[in-house]
Parts: structure tokens; C-alpha cells; sequence
């Protein structure tokens, strides 16, 4: 799987040298985040995980053309990556420390927390078998400090799911803090990649996100309802998402906000410049559009 995002917004999904979807991803990366770390197979958190076979994982600053991201599974997988900011081959075949053999500046090194959870193949590669966190124990900031430079990335990964009913969705390749903040995120969701990127135009989840074919394509559901005099308007979001708002629909001076339902905390809401509001996380919210109510004077006598 390859998926690349050049610095004009173009963000393209590759699947075994094909291309498979394609959108803009608008903004820049000024506000990516050089403390979070890297991570494999579940968010740093450890409640997104993800079950298969790794092979390689490469991650670039800069977009590879169309020709390289093919030429890449005509190649196969002994084909060494070039100017990668972060590569492993998964070749240790024993151990909880899997090296990063880009040999560029310092070397981010993964470690397993729980030995248990995979096995070293014998051809080469690491199954996870069970849900386990493999992340840098320090931050990804070589990553970070070059992607907000080129404004351009490219991930590269070579894995096997163990199925296509994993979830999350599941993630295989993160630089994020937790369900809600992220840089980058290639995971699965069923039968499909997703990959979340986050610019100064997405959310902080970076979405909307870039999907291939093969997934889960019922959206999450969302219920509201409007007032008739167009002053409010209540969305739920059952399981995160997004919707737009129809121009007109409400009056211009409606002020927007999230209330989160689990602790009861209120956060501001700002749409996209497509009108578009997404959901801070992945769990149920609720969004508030409501005309402010106009002070009236006070009786002078």
C-alpha cells in the first residue's frame, strides 16, 4: 500500500500498484505535532489495534510520482527504499527492538511492549497476533520537522491483515497522541485503507479522510433536528463523522459548539471552508447551532 500527498493538497491511495482513490487535501502541516510518537499496529493509546503480517514500512517527505509508487510492487518488496525518513524491514527475527534502517539522522527504533502478542517469521516479517502497542519510546520529530518543510509525504507499507472486519479504524501506521490528534494515520477499516493527514484545513483527527475501495461504506449515523425558525438546529454523532450544512439554512448569526456527552464539556465548532463540520473524535458528540439570544435593556425608572 502506498499513499502519497504532495504539497499542492493531491493525496492519492495505491493498493498493489493501482491506483485506487484520489482527493485535495487542502492547508499545510505548520500545526503537525514533532512531540507525538510513532507507532505500529494500535494508536498510542492501545485501543485501536490491528492484527496482521508486517513486511516493510517506509515513510518519505516528499510525494513519490505515480510511476515510482507503481514501479514500487513491480519492484517487490527487496527493493530498498530511497531517502526515507523512516524504513524498517522487519528482518531482526527475534527481540522486542525493531531497528530503523533508513540511515538518516537518528534512528527511530520501535520496541515491542509485549513479546507475546507476535511472532518473527521465519521468511522474514512480524505477525501480530494478539492487540500490542510498537511504538518509538521518544518523539517522531524527524518526521515531523521534514514533512512541515516539504509539505509532502509518502507512506509505504508492506502488510498482510489477518481479516477484513477489524475496525477503528485499526491502525497500522500512526504518528497521533491519541483517537482524537493525529499528523498521519494509515489504518483498516474492513476491507479498505484509510489514511487520516492533518493540516491546517482538517480536523485535528485529520479528516476527511482518504479511503480505497472495500470498506465499511455505511456512513455513522447522525439524527438532528431544526427549529422552524431557523435560530437552532441539535446534530448527534452517534460514532464521530461529519455533515454539512446546507447554505441558508440557518441564520447567519448562529454560534456553533460541541457539547461531549461523556463529561459534559463544551468546545468550540468551526466548519471547514466547504461547510462541513466534523466530529472531534471518533465516539458520539453533539454539535449546537443556536442563534445568541439578544440581551433585553433593563427598566430605567
Amino acid at each position: 500500500m502506498v499513499y502519497t500527498r504532495d504539497k499542492t493538497g493531491k493525496a492519492k491511495i495505491f493498493l498493489d500498484g493501482r491506483k485506487q482513490a484520489e482527493t485535495t487535501v487542502p492547508g499545510d502541516t505548520s500545526n503537525w505535532d514533532s512531540s507525538w510518537r510513532f507507532a505500529l499496529a494500535n494508536e498510542l493509546t492501545k485501543d485501536r489495534p490491528w492484527l496482521g503480517e508486517f513486511y516493510q514500512v517506509a515513510v518519505y517527505d516528499r510525494a513519490l510520482r505515480e510511476q515510482e509508487a507503481i514501479g514500487k510492487f513491480r519492484g517487490g518488496i527487496d527493493t530498498r527504499p530511497q531517502g526515507a525518513l523512516v524504513f524498517y524491514d522487519f528482518q531482526e527475527g527475534s527481540g522486542q527492538i525493531i531497528k530503523d534502517r533508513s540511515n538518516k539522522s537518528d534512528p527511530l527504533n520501535l520496541r515491542i511492549e509485549d513479546a507475546s502478542a507476535v511472532q518473527w517469521l521465519s521468511t522474514g516479517g512480524l505477525a501480530v497476533r494478539s492487540p500490542v502497542l510498537i511504538a518509538s519510546q521518544g518523539p517522531a520529530s524527524k518526521i515531523g520537522n521534514a514533512v512541515r518543510r516539504s509539505n509532502a509525504i509518502t507512506i509505504e507499507a508492506w502488510v498482510k491483515p489477518a481479516n477484513t472486519t477489524q475496525s477503528g479504524p485499526a491502525r497500522i501506521v500512526t504518528v497521533s497522541r491519541d483517537p482524537g490528534s493525529r499528523n498521519f494515520t494509515l489504518g483498516q477499516k474492513a476491507g479498505a485503507y484509510e489514511v487520516r493527514f492533518r493540516t491546517t484545513s482538517t480536523s485535528a483527527n485529520g479528516e476527511p479522510a482518504l479511503s480505497s475501495p472495500g470498506g465499511d461504506d455505511a456512513a455513522p449515523q447522525i439524527c438532528g433536528l431544526r427549529s422552524p425558525e431557523a435560530d437552532l438546529a441539535v446534530l448527534y454523532f452517534a460514532a464521530g463523522g461529519q455533515a454539512r450544512i446546507k447554505p441558508g439554512a440557518l441564520t447567519k448569526e448562529a454560534r456553533t459548539q460541541w457539547y461531549n456527552p461523556r463529561n459534559g464539556k463544551w468546545a468550540d465548532a468551526d466548519e471547514t471552508s466547504a461547510g462541513t463540520f466534523i466530529a472531534l473524535d471518533e465516539d458520539d458528540w453533539v454539535l449546537l447551532l443556536q442563534k445568541p439570544h439578544e440581551s433585553k435593556p433593563a427598566n430605567v425608572k
